[in-house]
């Protein structure tokens, strides 16, 4: 009984608010009948004048004893125990919601007969959800409170689906992130609802966006400027929800205006206005960081204005093999893509570029003519430097060199690719083990691998050297083969020394680049800061040099955060709680008010009036959408100077925006028209991105 001391005071004073308690009914071993004592406290919850007002929640387990499928029906029987009990003290039944999990959700999870026990019951969660309004229910609005002017374009919702028994972190587009605790939902009579929920959620942060959304942007008579509006609405199988009470949405909103003065409102499906619900707090990190902005000191100013972009330059330590793969460099120098460029400009530039390079590569290939004696598929060639002989020193052994064709193209092919072709670089790729040797060759469109033999008999036949030599042509064949393999391996052997060294070199440069930067660097860093000690307060004095850089590089990465952020149109992040599905807004009054008022006579260009409903009217200053309605007031009021757009609707749905030219008049003369032409609106565009275009907001 002492739980139903404290728990049935704590339900009739809450009978009014919005509260949950739960109340754990115990089971014997095997059984599905209830404890009485707890039954009892059922009863006298069922008596309660309110009783209309809760909903319960009712979920069934057992322990682990017993197979799985076994303890599945006993808690599906005890559950029914229960549901069947509540019904038979009057509890309507679309006020009960049941549940049961079998062995699956214990209490604890040891094997103990104390662990056991606990484990037996039926938790049963009694919410006091207040008196649930039909209307606007869920967020839903009628007609008279939200009605799009275009009502043929609109800001498609984003839509995510999400299992109300877990809990859920989303993040939409935007970056903006929903918080969404499990069974946060419930249906129309209060009862938490099983199984998945789609979210929609749609945000309007521009003033174009408001204007297709039909929002309202007035309150208490005056008008507001928003720092983003997002319409969340629920559905559980085609049927809206709506948020429980007690299970609230934390919504981390990304804002696109940094000031802290702006309030959180709801748009009250019911009354068709405003109701405020919190401050509209910017994070508190971020709040910091906009306030040291905003207030920095002289001195740090000073010293980042100096060494914000200041920093030490780093060499881009490439190898020599690296440059040689790398299409953007040209004679081991970088071309910036120049070429590339040329290829998608003008075809005279191109071919100037093209002919200008071939009269500056450095190799070229020449194929010698074939001999008679020898196989007609053979093909040797030779690949030259052309002058400039401080460039690819390397390369100087085998300039002379007389390379045989190794591969699988007929001689006709080789010829093709080789014959007058010139390169800008080389590579000889010797492999030992197998003996193999290949010549890589770069040009401006890529490289072309050429495999070659090591020795070469230079147009030299067996037969022809028989003739010349007779018996003893075995055995200089033998000596010459051996003297031009050795040849060659020296020869690479200089080869690859050459490369060595290039390679060090280029190395040691780098090193030395970055040794002379890194000086003066620290050198620079050293002088901002003496300059900027003559404008610090006597406590940034005490900081040493060390400290001070610190500082002021976290003030400084704080920074470009910051105006990163700013620059994807994601400034700051506002702490937000949703209890009901809607339309929130985080806005405040104008502060910018509009300062002329004008009784406006829209007329066509064929001279006709236009007998206009509501006017529309856009500020270059101001993040909203002024709404006039002429059969509340003729006048409307404006700010000529940063005018941008006036759009207007007639009786029969008709939309006309102010021409061009009256707008750059009013800007320029700082006066309001009385007379203001129009033109009627295309109406042909059903896109977001055309009517954008057609309004001005690119």
């Amino acid at each position: 009984m002492k739980k139903l001391l404290v728990l049935l005071p704590l339900l009739m004073s809450t009978a009014l608010a919005q509260n949950t308690v739960e109340l754990i009914i115990p089971f014997e071993q095997g059984s599905d009948v209830p404890s009485m004592p707890e039954m009892v406290m059922l009863n006298e919850i069922a008596e309660h004048p309110n009783v209309h007002q809760l909903r319960f929640w009712v979920v069934g387990h057992t322990d682990d004893l017993g197979s799985a499928e076994y303890n599945m029906k006993l808690s599906k029987s005890r559950t029914q125990k229960v549901v069947y009990h509540l019904m038979m003290m009057g509890i309507r039944p679309y006020n009960i919601i049941f549940d049961h999990n079998g062995e699956n959700c214990p209490i604890e999870a040891t094997e103990t007969d104390k662990a056991r026990t606990l484990n037996r019951r039926v938790e049963v969660f009694i919410s006091n959800i207040g008196v649930l309004d039909e209307d606007g229910f869920a967020g839903l609005y009628s007609e008279d409170i939200i009605s799009p002017p275009l009502k043929e374009v609109k800001v498609e919702p984003e839509v995510f689906s999400v299992d109300n028994k877990q809990s859920h972190c989303l993040q939409t587009a935007n970056g903006t992130m929903l918080d969404v605790p499990a069974y946060a939902f419930m249906d129309a009579y209060g009862r938490p609802v099983g199984g998945d929920v789609q979210i929609e959620f749609a945000e309007y942060t521009d003033p174009f966006d408001l204007f297709l959304s039909g929002i309202d942007m007035t309150w208490n008579e005056e008008q507001l400027e928003t720092a983003g509006i997002f319409n969340i609405s629920a559905t559980h199988d085609g049927k809206p929800v709506e948020l429980r009470p007690d299970r609230p949405m934390h919504v981390d909103f990304i804002s696109a205006d940094q000031h802290n003065n702006f309030n959180l409102l709801f748009l009250n499906p019911n009354e068709g206005d405003w109701n405020g619900v919190s401050h509209a707090s910017i994070r508190a990190e971020e709040l910091d960081l906009i306030e040291a902005a905003q207030n920095l000191s002289p001195a740090v100013q000073d010293y980042l204005s100096k060494t914000d972009f200041l920093s030490a330059s780093k060499s881009s330590r490439t190898t020599l093999e690296d440059r040689f793969l790398n299409m953007e460099y040209l004679d081991n120098r970088p071309i910036a893509s120049y070429y590339r460029f040329l290829r998608q400009g003008d075809e005279n530039e191109r071919e100037d570029f093209e002919s200008r390079w071939k009269r500056a590569a450095t190799f070229e290939a020449r194929t010698l003519p074939a001999c008679s004696s020898n196989d007609p598929q053979t093909v040797h060639f030779t690949v030259k430097k052309r002058g400039k002989l401080h460039q690819h020193r390397e390369y100087f052994p085998f300039n002379w060199f007389v390379w045989e064709y190794n591969g699988d193209l007929t001689r006709p092919e080789v010829i093709e690719l080789l014959d007058g072709s010139r390169f800008h670089d080389i590579r000889v790729r010797y492999n030992p083990e197998t003996e193999s040797v290949a010549l890589e060759l770069k040009d401006l469109d890529g490289i072309v691998s050429v495999p070659v033999k090591k020795v070469t008999i230079e147009n030299m036949s067996v037969e022809f050297q028989k003739r010349m030599f007779g018996e003893f042509a075995p055995v200089f064949k033998e000596w010459r083969e051996n003297r031009m393999n050795n040849r060659f391996e020296n020869r690479y052997k200089d080869y690859e020394q050459e490369l060595a060294r290039q390679e060090r070199m280029l190395q040691y440069q780098a090193d030395r680049f970055d040794r002379n930067s890194r000086q003066r660097y620290e050198r620079d860093l050293k002088m901002a800061w003496k300059q900027s000690r003559e404008l610090m307060t006597e406590a940034e004095q005490l900081m040493s040099q060390q400290n001070w850089m610190h500082y002021c590089d976290d003030i400084s990465t704080k920074l470009r955060e910051n105006h990163k952020r700013q620059k994807d149109g994601q400034s700051v992040t506002r702490e937000l709680a949703l209890s009901r599905m809607g339309i929130y807004n985080c806005a405040r009054p104008l502060l910018t008010p509009l300062n002329q008022d004008v009784e406006p006579r829209f007329v066509l260009s064929n001279g006709e009036a236009i007998a206009w409903k509501t006017c529309y009217l856009f500020d270059q200053e101001l993040n909203t959408v002024v709404a006039y309605d002429a059969c509340e007031a003729q006048q409307i009021r404006l700010n000529p100077n940063s005018l941008q757009l006036l759009i207007i609707m007639d009786e029969d749905g008709n939309a006309y925006r102010i021409n061009e030219t009256e707008v750059i008049a009013m800007n320029r003369s700082n006066s309001a028209q009385r007379i203001m032409h129009v033109s009627e609106l295309e109406r042909s565009a059903r896109s977001l991105d055309e009517v954008r275009e057609m309004l001005g907001f690119e």
